[in-house]
């Protein structure tokens, strides 16, 4: 038996050294095949782009990663001096030109919808996060020719829920939802103003006073308010009432997954470039790569993002298969038990949108869990971040502009006089109350950029070949603060909406445009200026007296909320409450 091991052993040794010399060569060639591929995919698109102005793309990264944390500031340096053309190239790495105009943001989002998608899942890593935050829904499916059955579960969910928020019943429930956690919030915030105002009335800059942390305020009642609506969950965190894990949750995961993206570029480029399995496959099958999976599984970004997204789909499920066992379910109003009551009609639906096909069939199965799990969590990042981003930012400029924050409240007593809105006061009244709303959401769009890839070869209006596979982004951050369409862009100024004229929705790209349209902006713009309209009649906001507005900047996220801190570590708003009395 000995001597048949000592026999073996040199077998062994060859054995393994015939099969790692054809590994290397076969790592030699993969390698060769995957430069090859992206020197001509490089080839391709900068012939195609060799006319548009801009910068040459930096494939280190570095440049981005140094300007990580001023990253909307960044992509307007990048975009500004070449902000009167159609299209503009910049260094952000990638395969990527930036639609600049209303013309190309119209021929990307209408014109051509059909090729422009969201990214591939397997190659784009943002989307692979993305898709694990918050499912395969209306803000992660591929709609288009390209992709027909992801586009049939996308105009379906669509399609739902369009249906849902024209429902007079379901406005209704909002508008009741809305006014309960608004008056919720002015309790809190009037007992903060009654311990200033009992202290002694703080003139010098509200030293000595009691601030609160509004963004942090902002994002509960809006989230407060999507509970009960989505779940009819009456939950009060704006008081401290009650504690919402799904909320800590939902920001954790938010706030990991977008700094994690943006400083790994370089690392999981490397990656990308490597033989299998080290790296993946090919270039669109980044799942199959061992490297960057164990890369995500040592990352401690990766890992705090894993672990409040486990959270959030946990609590998510709960109340979902709670909401299904209720027998009471065919008589709620909530946004789920309307999906789920709603859904045989749904099913029946058949696609007439701007794309060719069959829509989907009547035998469809009905909404699953994974399916009612996306869709709320979807309507959460499009719904509550939203909102609550444009209320910070709102109180921000007011607190700011004192003259302004007068003017307003002087608005709000001659057509009020210190009861609650209407809807009708709310939607077509009040016009310095809505320019104000318009100027935050110029100037700090809730999301700033966003992103489609042509699935195909198509021709711009000016005759430019786009390659399949480049990325097209617009950016309302940076269109909203352009002098050309703006005059004193960076002041706000709410004079300039009155008497209000509804912008062109491609060079106002805030709610997107055409058949990707946000359904929720009539509810959330109704939203944000009622709660406005409510807190500043009973109160005024300033500024702590230890906050800097030139640190103030955009945060690190999808949707933009608010930071405090150069390096990104506090996202918060103090403000001053005082009673209006007492002012």
């Amino acid at each position: 038996m000995g001597q048949i091991l000592t026999a073996l052993r040199p077998a062994k040794g060859a054995l393994l050294v015939r099969v790692l010399k054809a590994y290397l060569v076969f790592a030699v060639a993969h390698m060769m095949a995957k430069t090859a591929r992206f020197l001509l995919a490089q080839r391709k698109f900068k012939r195609a782009t060799k006319h548009i102005p801009g910068g040459e793309t930096d494939w280190t990264g570095k440049n981005l990663v140094a300007n990580v944390n001023r990253f909307q500031e960044h992509s307007r340096d990048l975009v500004a001096p070449h902000i009167d053309s159609h299209l503009v190239k910049w260094e952000i790495p990638g395969f990527e030109i930036v639609f600049n105009s209303p013309e190309a943001v119209k021929f990307m989002l209408k014109d051509r919808f059909d090729v422009s998608t969201k990214p591939d899942p397997g190659e784009d890593e943002l989307f692979v996060l993305l898709t694990r935050f918050i499912g395969a829904s209306i803000f992660t499916l591929r709609h288009g020719e390209m992709n027909s059955e992801e586009h049939d579960r996308w105009y379906r969910q669509r399609k739902a829920a369009a249906l849902i928020f024209t429902k007079s019943k379901f406005s209704n429930m909002m508008f009741d939802v809305f006014v309960r956690k608004a008056q919720s919030m002015i309790d809190v915030l009037t007992q903060v103003a009654k311990r200033n105002a009992a202290a002694g009335n703080p003139t010098d800059k509200n030293k000595g006073a009691e601030p609160v942390e509004m963004q942090e305020k902002f994002f509960a009642f809006t989230f407060d308010s999507i509970q009960q609506i989505f779940f009819g969950d009456d939950v009060d965190t704006v008081s401290g009432r009650d504690s919402d894990a799904a909320a800590v949750a939902f920001d954790g995961a938010h706030r990991a997954m977008t700094r994690y993206h943006l400083t790994t570029v370089p690392h999981i480029s490397l990656l990308q470039c490597m033989p299998f399995p080290i790296g993946p496959l090919w270039y669109n099958m980044n799942w199959t790569s061992l490297g960057i999976r164990a890369f995500k599984a040592i990352h401690p970004l990766h890992q705090t993002f894993e672990s409040h997204v486990e959270d959030l789909h946990r609590i998510t499920r709960e109340k979902i298969q709670r909401l299904r066992r209720d027998p009471k379910l065919a008589q709620r109003d909530d946004l789920i038990a309307n999906f789920i009551n709603h859904d045989a009609s749904f099913r029946k639906s058949k696609r007439s949108g701007p794309t060719a096909g069959n829509g989907p069939s009547a035998e469809a199965i009905g909404w699953t869990d994974d399916e009612l799990l996306a869709i709320v969590l979807n309507f959460i990042i499009a719904g509550r971040d939203t909102s609550a981003c444009t209320l910070t930012w709102l109180f921000y400029e007011l607190a700011i502009n004192p003259e302004i924050q007068a003017n307003l409240q002087r608005e709000l007593d001659e057509n009020l006089e210190g009861r609650t809105p209407t809807y009708e006061e709310v939607v077509h009244g009040l016009p310095y109350l809505n320019g104000c709303l318009f100027e935050a959401l110029r100037l700090h769009p809730p999301v700033p950029q966003d992103v489609k890839v042509a699935s195909k070869d198509m021709e711009f209006i000016d005759g430019t070949l786009l390659p399949a596979g480049v990325r097209m982004l617009y950016l309302p951050y940076v269109m909203g603060r352009d002098e050309n369409r703006y005059s004193d862009a960076l002041s706000f100024k709410p004079e300039r909406w009155i008497p209000f004229t509804e912008p062109d929705p491609f060079a106002f790209p805030v709610f997107q445009a055409a058949y990707r349209s946000c359904l929720g902006r009539d509810m959330a713009k109704f939203e944000v200026k009622l709660l406005t309209a409510m807190l500043l009649q009973k109160l005024s906001f300033r500024l702590e007296a230890n906050e800097d507005p030139n640190v103030i900047c955009p945060s690190l996220a999808i949707t933009m909320s608010l930071c405090n801190s150069p390096d990104q570590s506090t996202h918060e708003l103090w403000l001053v409450p005082q009673l209006r009395e007492d002012i």
